[in-house]
């Protein structure tokens, strides 16, 4: 199965080195926050659409117990609390990182070709990237953090 992770690469070009290792936590941080946001109203982090909606008998059963009932992939809540957002040189990886969570994940997101469930995309896969609010969210930190290369001189 593949790995349930994605390496984003981010341009650190007019980003004083003093100021990369908190940039990079803070574009770790927004990209968690953005995927949890998206994936709590239904919606793919990596297309931006919604995802399709759940089996009338699982919504009342998720609907019996207070939820939404939407398809957030939260029943335990075990998947979405092993999602996170590490900086790792000039990347950012996102994903799962625990193990025991890496089968339910590719259940929905598919990278291996093998699910029966219905795409529900929150990990993007070779060729992929995250939507554009995202991207533009994370292109913001890192242009708020350059500074003009002549004011090194």
């Amino acid at each position: 199965m593949p790995a349930q992770k994605y390496r984003l690469k981010l341009d650190m070009t007019d980003i004083p080195a003093a100021d990369r290792e908190s940039v990079k936590k803070d574009v770790a941080d927004y990209v968690l926050e953005a995927v949890l946001s998206d994936i709590g109203e239904g919606r793919s982090p990596v297309y931006g659409t919604n995802w399709k909606g759940l089996s009338a008998a699982y919504k009342k059963e998720k609907e019996a117990e207070g939820s939404k009932g939407i398809a957030n992939l939260e029943l335990t809540g075990d998947l979405l609390d092993s999602l996170d957002a590490q900086p790792d040189g000039n990347y950012i990886v996102f994903g799962v990182f625990d193990k025991s969570q890496e089968k339910k994940a590719d259940g929905h997101n598919n990278l291996s070709g093998d699910s029966k469930l219905p795409l529900r995309r929150f990990v993007p896969a070779s060729g992929e990237t995250f939507r554009a609010g995202i991207m533009s969210g994370i292109n913001d930190i890192l242009d708020e953090a350059r500074v003009d290369p002549e004011e090194y001189d």
